[in-house]
């Protein structure tokens, strides 16, 4: 098998997943801002933001963007020899990952007083699982073979 060919491919589709999760969390972040044609909202009714922070805790500290992020750091710095660009890899799902934590943080704070059932459960275990993939991109990008990577 041609090690060289592997790693431009682990490359690619680490910086392809995170370009997936950066339209994912653009999306979940400027429908949470309520951002000119975020809404499909009639002229009678527009979500509050409360409504709009629950919302964004289940688009923004969702189970499956925190998988894609930690994948991408996986495969650029943990899969092998670390790819040229790994450090720059695991910085941008640093920095999209502690992005994304943030605004759920506040999404879910702002729903808490109106929200019901299992939402304050099930929101905080999304940004525990969240919190917990961030730590491991930084453990990851302090790693000093990485500092060698690019």
């Amino acid at each position: 098998m041609d090690t060289t060919e592997l790693r431009r491919v682990r490359e690619y589709v680490a910086w392809l997943l995170l370009v997936a999760v950066l339209v994912l969390v653009v999306a979940a972040t400027w429908q949470f801002l309520d951002l000119p044609g975020s809404s499909d909202a009639s002229l009678f009714s527009t979500p509050s933001f409360a409504e709009r922070g629950e919302i964004a805790v289940g688009s923004l500290a969702a189970i499956d963007v925190t998988l894609l992020l930690v994948a991408a750091v996986l495969l650029a710095a943990l899969a092998g020899r670390p790819v040229p660009t790994a450090r720059r890899v695991v910085l941008t799902a640093v920095v999209i990952q502690a992005v994304a934590l943030v605004l759920a943080v506040i999404g879910w704070a702002a729903a808490l007083p109106s929200s019901g059932g299992w939402f304050p459960l099930t929101g905080a275990v999304n940004l525990v699982v969240a919190a917990a993939g961030l730590i491991l991109s930084v453990t990851v990008l302090r790693e000093p073979a990485l500092r060698k990577a690019g």
